[in-house]
């Protein structure tokens, strides 16, 4: 059986973001001949760079947990499992832990 439409596509979107992210190092560590001086072209490249990443509209990555049932992996926000539809208990972001 194939997976469901939204995990593919997050699958998708996972690999774009990795791949934009491995770029975006390769960018930062150009180096050009001779110290201090840059390639000609590489403001272009960045901005072309930027145009790409822009039009690509990437949404954040989603923040997950496991169900604590059956331990598959969903939306951190999500009420009930999406595989063994057992109700979640209320969760909270890491981000939000640090503010309390």
């Amino acid at each position: 059986m194939s997976q469901p439409y939204f995990e593919l596509r997050d699958l998708h979107t996972s690999k774009v973001r990795a791949i934009c992210a491995e770029i975006d190092d390769a960018l930062d560590q150009l180096h050009a001949p001779t110290a201090g001086s840059r390639f000609e072209g590489e403001d272009v490249l960045r901005a072309q760079w930027l145009k790409l990443i822009t039009l690509l509209d990437l949404p954040p990555t989603p923040a997950l947990r496991a169900c604590p049932h059956c331990e598959r992996v969903g939306m951190l926000e999500a009420t009930r499992c999406h595989h063994c539809w057992a109700e979640l208990p209320i969760a909270v972001a890491a981000d939000e832990l640090a503010t309390i």
